[in-house]
């Protein structure tokens, strides 16, 4: 465990690879639209690479039990936002009109950018639960 977080802790490159392989798990559902598949999960990678460094700095000096509130924290906005990528994406296929339509496809899209930022946060609250006395 110490070398999975001193490479996530110094290396950029292990650090985007670790995130791009988890959301690799959700390219080609049916959670990806053919039109903003790749963007989506540019733009996820980008903002959990951010948001991973911060969290992991945040982490660092706390103990274990915060990192189980990490954990915690984000397996529910990871649930929400999942909720609401099935939401969005049901009130696409009924709305009537064109301008319905692409109102509900980016607030999809948005939902799967912020469920993929939250899903590498539970692994890596996770890993850092497991690593901390």
């Amino acid at each position: 465990m110490k070398i999975f977080a001193t490479l996530v802790r110094f290396t950029p490159t292990a650090l985007l690879s670790w995130i791009v392989a988890w959301q690799g798990i959700f390219r080609g559902t049916e959670l990806v639209h053919p039109q903003w598949a790749d963007t989506a999960l540019s733009t996820s990678a980008a903002l959990a690479c951010v948001l991973t460094v911060i969290v992991i700095a945040c982490l660092s000096p706390l103990g274990r039990k915060a990192a189980f509130i990490s954990l915690g924290l984000f397996v529910v906005l990871s649930l929400v936002t999942l909720a609401l990528c099935f939401h969005f994406r049901s009130e696409l296929l009924a709305a009537p009109d064109m301008a319905g339509q692409e109102r509900y496809k980016a607030m999809w899209k948005w939902s799967l950018i912020a469920m993929l930022t939250f899903v590498p946060q539970i692994i890596g609250s996770a890993v850092e639960a497991m690593v901390r006395k």
